[in-house]
């Protein structure tokens, strides 16, 4: 399954990009996140581990982010429910501003795979949104963000 969601956030793309590239701060963006630990970084890769609520429940997962400037980060999920999911932030100017994207791609296994659409719909999308406008709120100064 293949889906995104994106928002235009009213900065400079450089600025954006320079948020949602800092991948060990999501939590600052939703209120969904618990923690989020660096386990190695550098050249341009960053693996962490994560743990959020979801749908009432603790989760944990693993991933590795790949920064590649100017306007992309890769992720893919090395540990937990959705292992093998990969995410990308991308960033590009629209008018005054940048449109901020966020597209999943995942594939569950045979027995569970007529539910992605589900699982997207009630999971994934709403972690995406909340991120998407906690982002928004953050570099547009607004309060309430998450």
């Amino acid at each position: 399954m293949r889906a995104e969601e994106s928002t235009v956030i009213a900065r400079k793309p450089v600025e954006v990009f320079a948020t949602v590239s800092r991948v060990e701060d999501f939590g600052l963006f939703s209120s969904q996140y618990r923690g989020t630990r660096v386990l190695e970084q550098g050249g341009g890769r960053v693996v962490l581990e994560r743990r959020a609520k979801v749908a009432g429940l603790p989760v944990r997962w693993v991933s590795e982010a790949r920064i590649e400037e100017p306007s992309r980060v890769r992720i893919r999920q090395t540990e937990g429910p959705l292992k093998g999911m990969r995410t990308e932030w991308s960033v590009e100017p629209e008018g005054e501003g940048t449109r901020v994207r966020i597209t999943h791609e995942f594939r569950l296994g045979r027995v569970l795979r007529p539910f992605e659409g589900l699982i997207y719909r009630s999971i994934i999308r709403k972690m995406a949104r909340s991120m998407l406008m906690g982002v928004k709120a953050h570099m547009e100064g607004r309060v309430g963000g998450k």
